[in-house]
């Protein structure tokens, strides 16, 4: 309700003139981009015809993303990418802190164009109607097809369980898109559950609230980690890594660890 969508296939969506026709046609006062390489590719194009002002929303900073995934040979590239939208874009939102000051002193974006703004959660979803939790069970919550989440995630099956394992029944749960690879490869497991994702938000909520530790066990990446939020509305204590805490380090109840034997203990 309140909400038009237009669904436009990429020979669409690419084409400046129709996309800004439609914006013309809708009265649309700001246009919004979540994608550095899309914003140069179609929104200097669209900016050009339309004259409306433009706010680029970044999840990640992209140069960051790459040196901590290993690919620092594209970085370099990012970081010019990233100054030239800067240098176009009429505002930038940032949502950590780490990436506001890396944008700013590392990549040169203008300051006064940056504004923070933290990622947010519904507070008032729906109640779980599970109120047991499961017994020693971890939760990782997000899309293992994203390689900082499926490392974060492989991270736990081969050096955390092993580990665990040795004193206690530990169960390892998964909630996110799952590619069949995994699926495979863990099928025979007892000990882990691909739930693969939820779409339906009382199961999802269920899930979370019958866990008993959910873990941001992430090593790679930028931005603000939103299954911090979704334990949190759900009252899961959380141990993360410092990466994985990124925007949230005032959070006194937060256990913040990155060394496995650490982790453990914790946990």
């Amino acid at each position: 309700s309140g909400i038009k969508i237009h669904l436009l296939p990429p020979d669409i969506f690419y084409d400046a003139d129709y996309v800004s026709s439609v914006l013309i046609k809708e009265k649309v006062g700001i246009v919004q981009y979540e994608i550095t390489q899309t914003f140069l590719t179609l929104g200097l194009q669209v900016r050009e015809r339309t004259r409306l002002p433009t706010l680029l929303e970044l999840h990640d900073v992209e140069a960051t993303l790459r040196d901590t995934l290993d690919r620092k040979n594209e970085s370099s590239v990012m970081k010019f990418l990233q100054y030239i939208a800067g240098e176009y874009t009429d505002a930038i939102i940032s949502m950590t802190p780490l990436d506001y000051s890396t944008l700013v002193e590392k990549i040169g974006v203008q300051k006064t164009k940056m504004v923070l703004v933290p990622n947010g959660v519904v507070v008032d979803r729906v109640t779980p109607s599970v109120i047991k939790k499961s017994e020693n069970t971890l939760l990782f919550l997000g899309n293992l097809f994203y390689p900082p989440n499926r490392k974060g995630f492989e991270y736990i099956v081969d050096e955390l369980l092993p580990e665990l394992g040795k004193n206690r029944k530990i169960a390892l749960k998964s909630i996110g898109m799952t590619p069949k690879e995994l699926i495979t490869r863990y099928a025979n497991r007892s000990d882990i559950s691909l739930l693969g994702e939820i779409k339906n938000e009382q199961i999802f909520v269920n899930e979370i609230s019958s866990s008993t530790i959910g873990l941001c066990t992430v090593f790679a990446g930028s931005g603000m980690k939103i299954k911090i939020l979704d334990y949190c509305s759900s009252a899961l204590p959380v141990i993360s890594t410092t990466i994985g805490a990124s925007g949230y380090e005032a959070l006194d109840s937060l256990i913040i660890q990155d060394s496995k034997q650490k982790i453990i203990e914790a946990i």
